[in-house]
């Protein structure tokens, strides 16, 4: 963080929740805070909440995000009192719970859009303009939320327009990334996108949340913490986090508790059981399988249960982390990184002999940490002999990280390319189901516990174009690790275990994996760095238990494709 001390963030509804978590992680970390809501002492009193030399650090100006001209006369107090800004954080966001078929409801939509979407509008065009103004440096965060990537159904309850105004943010990060570039700045924009979270948009007694698993506000800060402190040439471009356990990812989301309709202090108040009436109806509708409605019931129970924050490396200490593909680029990486971290490490490779090399690139108290395996990941026989040995050997599996994967440059109309298909296929996405379904037998059958990762790539998101440069069925095999990330989460919910699942989709990595061919098309482009990888992937591990990286997409700042 050393090169944002003393450096001006700006947070806009900074009163609460998320925001005044970001006001006191980014003051504590040694930045000159300005916090904008229209609740000012709010933001003043969060002084009294951070370390003793950052009280100084957080300023308060009362602002309504609704209104352009407040925005507009905000920023401009904010550099003639504190200096340009370096980092904003697009906080401030509602929801209303009116149908959008209602009528009279103008004045809920019209809040809604002038807030979530406008607002961020008004204070990023601001923010940018003192940026550029002073060495085209900074970053840019929109605190978003997984409805900005799909719609919850919820039966008799309407969030009125608030999915349509966080995917429109969510198209937003894209537009701010093009137009950024386009300016020739070196500006970052990141949108973090949680789950439920303990925070008052839904009530502000929060009475509701016992009943579910939540992220607290502090979790959404520490997750802007670390894609702040990137090296200048990374961009965590997505960054989707929710808590393990949340039931259906939204596909039935529960009903909250304490949820506030509106300013006039309205709530809708429903306990535990009536939620479950809620869904038992759901089920004599066959809106939902038996499997699932006894999953809930167990669950209501279960969630109520004490959440233990450990944010560090301690609980993985020595315990075993299978590395997949781990011979070069991004999994050697990663072997180096986990075994520095205290991870007793095996890599799996063909080229075991480039694995066991690498007990000389990290520290020497972890050399003897670092082991090698040899396996074909083609190959489902090896795969689940490979596991049978670390187990023999080493001990039950925490960790798997699933980074083998292959790339061909035929077209997929050329004849002859059946192997090249094939060989893709079977590494990128057999080699994932066979060693997943290996570690979480191990990982069920010694406490439930573990984190599996599997890395994606930008091109699983959204298929590259890149002319003259075939790239045979890998972006399909990405999609369909894409899809696998929830999968596995579902199922690693209904068997009622803790084991995490984290997807992380790099773009543009400097790897083996880029042919000569490829190297041209990209000549000049900024990369990642395989530690760039490692790094994230890190920063996912070491979060709370209750804490899941959903999805973490992450892009050299400049990448053109």
């Amino acid at each position: 963080m050393e090169r944002w001390l003393n450096r001006v963030a700006v947070v806009t509804g900074a009163s609460a929740g998320i925001g005044a978590a970001c006001v006191k992680y980014l003051a504590n970390n040694g930045m000159l805070t300005v916090g904008l809501a229209r609740r000012k002492e709010r933001v003043e009193a969060l002084r009294d909440e951070v370390n003793a030399e950052a009280r100084d650090r957080i300023h308060a100006i009362p602002c309504d995000l609704r209104k352009e001209d407040d925005v507009i006369a905000a920023f401009k107090e904010i550099e003639t009192k504190y200096g340009p800004v370096a980092v904003l954080v697009n906080n401030a966001g509602i929801l209303r719970t009116t149908d959008l078929l209602d009528e009279k409801n103008s004045q809920d939509m019209r809040d809604v859009m002038d807030t979530n979407v406008l607002g961020t509008v008004w204070s990023t065009r601001e923010a940018f303009r003192s940026m550029k103004t002073n060495d085209g440096d900074g970053h840019v965060f929109l605190i978003n939320s997984v409805a900005g990537h799909k719609v919850p159904i919820i039966p008799n309850f309407s969030l009125n327009i608030y999915p349509s105004s966080k995917h429109a943010v969510t198209a937003l990060r894209e537009v701010y990334r093009q137009e950024f570039l386009n300016q020739n700045t070196k500006i970052k924009v990141t949108s973090i996108s949680p789950g439920s979270v303990k925070t008052e948009i839904l009530g502000e007694d929060n009475s509701g949340y016992d009943n579910f698993p939540c992220l607290q506000a502090e979790d959404v800060a520490d997750a802007l913490i670390y894609c702040l402190q990137t090296p200048p040439r990374v961009q965590i471009l997505e960054l989707l986090i929710q808590p393990l356990g949340e039931i259906l990812h939204w596909d039935f989301f529960p009903p909250n508790l304490g949820a506030e309709s509106d300013e006039q202090g309205e709530r809708f108040h429903q306990d535990i059981a009536t939620i479950e009436k809620l869904y038992e109806d759901f089920w004599d509708q066959g809106m939902m399988s038996d499997y699932c409605w006894i999953q809930i019931r167990e669950d209501s129970a279960q969630l109520k249960r004490r959440r233990h924050k450990v944010a560090n490396m301690e609980r993985w200490n020595k315990r075993v982390a299978v590395v997949t593909g781990a011979s070069s680029g991004i999994g050697a990486a990663i072997v180096r990184h986990l075994a520095n971290k205290g991870l007793i490490v095996v890599g799996l490779a063909r080229r075991a002999e480039r694995i066991q090399a690498l007990r000389n690139e990290v520290e020497p108290s972890a050399r003897n940490r670092v082991h090698a395996l040899r396996c074909d990941m083609r190959n489902e026989a090896e795969i689940v002999a490979a596991f049978k040995e670390i187990e023999a050997k080493h001990g039950p599996v925490a960790v798997l990280v699933n980074n083998a994967g292959i790339g061909r440059a035929s077209s997929l109309l050329d004849g002859g390319n059946s192997q090249d298909a094939r060989d893709i296929v079977e590494t990128n996405i057999l080699g994932i189901v066979y060693a997943t379904r290996e570690a979480f037998r191990s990982m069920k059958a010694n406490g439930g516990t573990g984190h599996v990762f599997l890395i994606n790539s930008v091109a699983g998101h959204r298929v590259p174009s890149v002319i003259n440069m075939p790239m045979n069925l890998y972006s399909p095999s990405k999609y369909a690790v894409t899809a696998m990330a929830e999968v596995y989460r579902q199922e690693f919910t209904n068997m009622q275990t803790q084991v995490k699942i984290t997807s992380i989709s790099p773009g543009f990595v400097d790897t083996e994996i880029i042919t000569p061919t490829m190297a041209e098309k990209i000549a000049n482009m900024p990369l990642l760095q395989a530690d760039d990888i490692a790094d994230a992937l890190i920063y996912c591990l070491q979060t709370p238990p209750h804490v899941q990286i959903h999805e973490l997409t992450i892009k050299a700042v400049g990448e053109k494709i």
